[in-house]
Parts: C-alpha cells; sequence; structure tokens
C-alpha cells in the first residue's frame, strides 16, 4: 500500500494458531505463545507513537499498554475505542503510569473524567483522519478482531505482524478468527516480508498489505 510521506502510518500484531484462531473464545484472554512472542511484541510498541485496542480486548487480558523499564516521557500514547464509550476507570490501565491515554467513542465525554484523559468523540475511522491533532504518525493496533477487521475494511492498515503457533489447533467455532466471526466486504491482498522462526517453535510473520 503506496502511502504518501509523513502521512500516518499503521501497523498490527496478533498472535495465531494454526487454524488461524486468536483465542480460544469471544472475550477471553489470547495467551498461548512464548515470552519470545512477549518480547516482539514489546519491541514492535518501542517503534510508535501510539498502541490501539479495543476496550473488550482491554479488559480480557488486562492490558496496561505500556512498556517495563521505560520512562514515562517516551512511553507510546494509549488509544482505547469503544463505540459505548463504556469505560471501567478502574481498570488498571487507568491506574498504571505510561503515555497517555485517549479514549474513543461515538458518545460524548462524561462528565467528572480526569482532565489528563483525552476523549475523542467519533469513530476509529475518524479519529485516525484526525492523529496529527495527536501527534501521531505511527499507530499500533493490538486488539482485538473487531477493530482490526475495521481497519482493513477501511484499508488502514499498512504493516500486519503475526506470531504463528503451529502445534495449536483451538478449533471451537467461538474461537475468534483475525477478523472476529465475521467477513470482510472484500478480499485483502497481503505481501508476505518476512518469516522468522524462533526458539520456542513458532514463526513471527510480517506483511505488508497491497
Amino acid at each position: 500500500m503506496i502511502r504518501e510521506e509523513n502521512s500516518l502510518q499503521v501497523s498490527a500484531n496478533f498472535a495465531i494458531t494454526a487454524d488461524g484462531k486468536i483465542n480460544r473464545a469471544v472475550n477471553a484472554p489470547s495467551v498461548f505463545t512464548s515470552k519470545l512472542d512477549l518480547e516482539r511484541l514489546i519491541h514492535l510498541r518501542k517503534k510508535v507513537d501510539a498502541i490501539l485496542v479495543g476496550r473488550t480486548t482491554l479488559e480480557a487480558d488486562q492490558m496496561t499498554l505500556t512498556i517495563p523499564g521505560l520512562e514515562q516521557t517516551k512511553q507510546p500514547k494509549r488509544v482505547i475505542v469503544s463505540q459505548s464509550g463504556d469505560f471501567d476507570f478502574s481498570h488498571p490501565l487507568f491506574i498504571t503510569s505510561g503515555g497517555p491515554i485517549i479514549l474513543i467513542s461515538q458518545t460524548p465525554r462524561p462528565s467528572g473524567l480526569t482532565s489528563s484523559i483525552e476523549w475523542f468523540q467519533g469513530s476509529l475511522n475518524e479519529f485516525i483522519d484526525n492523529c496529527d491533532a495527536f501527534e501521531i504518525k505511527t499507530l499500533h493496533c493490538e486488539g482485538g478482531a473487531q477493530v482490526l477487521n475495521s481497519l482493513l475494511e477501511q484499508n488502514r492498515i499498512d504493516c500486519l505482524y503475526l506470531t504463528l503457533n503451529p502445534a495449536i489447533l483451538f478449533g471451537n467455532q467461538e474461537a475468534l478468527t483475525l477478523i472476529g466471526l465475521t467477513s470482510l466486504s472484500e478480499s485483502k491482498s497481503l505481501t508476505l516480508q518476512a518469516v522468522e522462526p524462533n526458539e520456542a517453535g513458532e514463526l513471527f510473520l510480517t506483511y505488508t498489505l497491497d
């Protein structure tokens, strides 16, 4: 996919099983890869301005979206999207030091929300169109399937990183694939740029989207 120079670059990072699943069931945490995959996740986080996740994934995986050992001023922004705006402000994300927090929702900013949290009222697509206002040049998605589906539908993804665990088949009909339980409106063309085996028997895959 060709982008204009200085335009926003959007990437995504997911772990998948041999049958293309990202978790055992809807809203279940996706824990089936090695420490090497976690190291890759942290490495990818260090390269971006902001990390994007959906609220459901944030809560299922109890994510804080931080980089261990990195000073707070260098932490990437933490962007959470929820159409309903039903954020749980007792979640570890909101009480853990890290990058600035930006919440995206179609609903108005709730009264009493601390001024340190930025609120964008609108769709994810509209937020991406306004990333310059938040000084975001590189946006990195870590879940979930619905968010990736939306990004793919809008042709927003430039680079897709996958960790393939070829030794696991979840098989469960309710286990989500990369794009969830739904389908894309049209096929997407990917170019495989790299295949890197690791010592745990996993494969690190890197794709660009045409």
